[in-house]
């Protein structure tokens, strides 16, 4: 974990790599919305806050667990559907191996017979 000091010091300009290495795109497209709302507001003292932009900051926790959940469910769901490919994958290997096998055996039979 990183923390970021933006105070605009003169010291600090490794914040700023840090910072786009830290940043996902989703937080780079929320974190513009955020300032274009501003912007078109005014200014951030004239900015009226609702009930609806209250109760989108209370949720926001809990959909982004919701959305870390929904991350590893797919991540457990694309594991197991990589080892079940490579068992079927090690099914179709030994399957072709018993046939090879198998005719093998039965040339060698035949021969033996003769």
């Amino acid at each position: 974990m990183v923390l970021i000091l933006s105070r605009g010091q003169g010291g600090f300009s490794v914040n700023k790599a840090l910072e786009i290495e830290n940043l996902k795109d989703a937080s780079y497209i929320f974190q513009r919305v955020n300032h274009e709302f501003i912007k078109l507001s005014g200014a951030i003292y004239d900015l009226k806050i609702t009930k609806e932009m209250r109760t989108a900051a209370t949720s926001a926790r809990a959909k982004y667990m919701q959305y870390l959940e929904s991350e590893r469910s797919k991540e457990k769901t694309e594991t197991k559907q990589l080892k079940r490919k490579a068992l079927e994958e090690e099914i179709d290997f030994l399957k072709q191996k018993k046939m090879f096998l198998q005719r093998t055996c039965t040339k060698q039979m035949r021969k033996q017979m003769i």
